[in-house]
């Protein structure tokens, strides 16, 4: 294409490239070509091109920070059951502690993970629902519109605080949306099950009283 003197914007649309990628490509593949005595002409070689990128592409390779005396310093102090941590703030190695242990999970120490005498604790991994999931019961976004309104009592919010890992307690307070009458109660079990079994409990006691009325009325 350059041979049949299309412009660099011409060559990028057809090749589907930006201008400037042609441009830099261009730049690095031109060089003199001798066409006569003392004469000389640009021209672009796409080998002399690759060249330079291969050339270019190993200077800027950052070369190893990891030498043999460095390397057998970190294998004694590990030998010795110190952490990467100690050999970097008690022992005065010269490197960071996040390097150490990137040589030993990349086995540049002749280590593995499983040499680790304090290995660091991996970051959690955020669980995220499937797909596929289907909730148990209706969604809260499909409640009435009415129980926006807050009109009428009856109608609960649900909050649950788990106060110890240890103990799993769990404090179960509901609220209601019109009068914010809230009611507590503490269980010694923090689940999905228990938590409707105390809503229905409440639930019942909080009507009981409005039955016992509409009975004595008969």
């Amino acid at each position: 294409m350059e041979k049949e003197w299309k412009a660099n914007r011409e060559i990028a649309s057809l090749l589907g490239k930006t201008p400037q990628t042609i441009h830099t490509e261009i730049k690095r593949g031109t060089v003199l070509q001798c066409i006569g005595k003392g004469r000389f002409k640009e021209i672009y070689s796409a080998d002399y091109a690759q060249q330079s990128y291969e050339n270019n592409c190993k200077r800027s390779v950052k070369k190893s920070i990891l030498t043999k005396e460095l390397k057998e310093k970190i294998l004694h102090y590990h030998n010795q059951k110190f952490s990467p941590e100690m050999m970097v703030k008690a022992k005065g190695v010269n490197v960071g502690i996040s390097t150490i242990y990137y040589w030993i999970h990349h086995e540049k120490l002749g280590l593995t993970k499983q040499d680790l005498l304090y290995p660091r604790k991996g970051k959690s991994v955020k669980k995220q629902a499937s797909a596929n999931f289907k909730p148990a019961g209706q969604s809260i976004e499909q409640k009435p519109e009415a129980i926006n309104l807050r009109l009428e009592n009856g109608h609960y919010e649900i909050n649950t605080v788990l106060l110890t890992r240890a103990k799993n307690y769990c404090l179960l307070i509901l609220t209601d949306r019109r009068s914010r009458n809230q009611i507590h109660r503490l269980s010694d079990v923090c689940s999905k099950e228990r938590i409707y079994y105390d809503y229905l409990i409440f639930y019942v006691l909080s009507i009981l009283p409005i039955f016992l009325v509409f009975f004595k009325a008969f």
